[in-house]
């Protein structure tokens, strides 16, 4: 059997010499953007709502930031699919597993961005927000799984702060799924009223929120980098928005 490693290519370096940029990361970029703001305000109004600062609406609010962030996300990267599948390992990668993946990471998070909707505008009562909260683990739980792929779409690390990204990236896979899963136990919890319901709604929010920040920050680090290094190339352009 040919080794994995035969088949790794750098996508960016070599759409830039061939002239032919046919990995477009705007997408991606516009995703992981959406995905690390959106974190961190879920993680803000969930650490707000559990000092006791009008709770029910921050985890409203909460569950709506995360569950656009990971709609976003989702959707921004299935739009590039196509073009980004190519520059997958098939021996080690699933892609339509991937794709499937992402796709129900975008669908959960609108689902959970509505019901925390439907609770601010007072047409829902806050088992909604309990209900979101699993909705929101699922989408975690599914979209973790396909995050640290998507390393495979990243520049080779050369500086430290790429192989620290790189690092992050490879061992988060366990992370995101562990808060996921965490999020899911919470969640079925206040479901189930096995405990203060308002208050494990938000703590599964400021989990998930917590862990897909750390993920979205270290894949838009690597992007960074990439963007600093040649963001006078009008070749990075067409690759950006190819």
């Amino acid at each position: 059997m040919r080794s994995s490693q035969a088949t790794i290519i750098d996508p960016w370096s070599s759409a830039l010499a061939s002239g032919k940029p046919d990995v477009p990361v705007g997408g991606l970029a516009i995703g992981l953007a959406t995905e690390v703001c959106g974190a961190l305000i879920a993680g803000t109004l969930a650490v707000l709502g559990l000092a006791g600062r009008s709770s029910d609406r921050m985890a409203a609010g909460a569950a709506i930031a995360l569950g656009i962030a990971l709609a976003v996300h989702g959707t921004c990267t299935l739009l590039t699919w196509r073009a980004d599948a190519r520059h997958l390992d098939t021996l080690r990668f699933d892609r339509r597993a991937i794709a499937i993946a992402l796709g129900v990471e975008a669908l959960a998070g609108v689902t959970a961005a509505g019901l925390g909707a439907l609770v601010l505008a007072h047409r829902a009562d806050g088992s909604a927000l309990s209900a979101a909260a699993c909705v929101l683990a699922i989408a975690t739980l599914f979209g973790g799984a396909a995050q640290p792929q998507l390393v495979e779409l990243m520049i080779h690390p050369v500086t430290w702060p790429q192989r620290l990204a790189a690092r992050i990236l490879l061992a988060s896979d366990g992370g995101v799924v562990a808060a996921g899963m965490i999020g899911l136990f919470l969640g079925a919890f206040a479901v189930l009223r096995i405990g203060p319901a308002l208050t494990l709604a938000l703590a599964a929010y400021l989990v998930m929120a917590t862990m897909v920040a750390i993920v979205g920050t270290a894949l838009a680090l690597r992007l960074a980098n990439f963007a600093r290094r040649d963001r006078f190339s009008p070749r990075l352009v067409a690759l950006w928005f190819g």
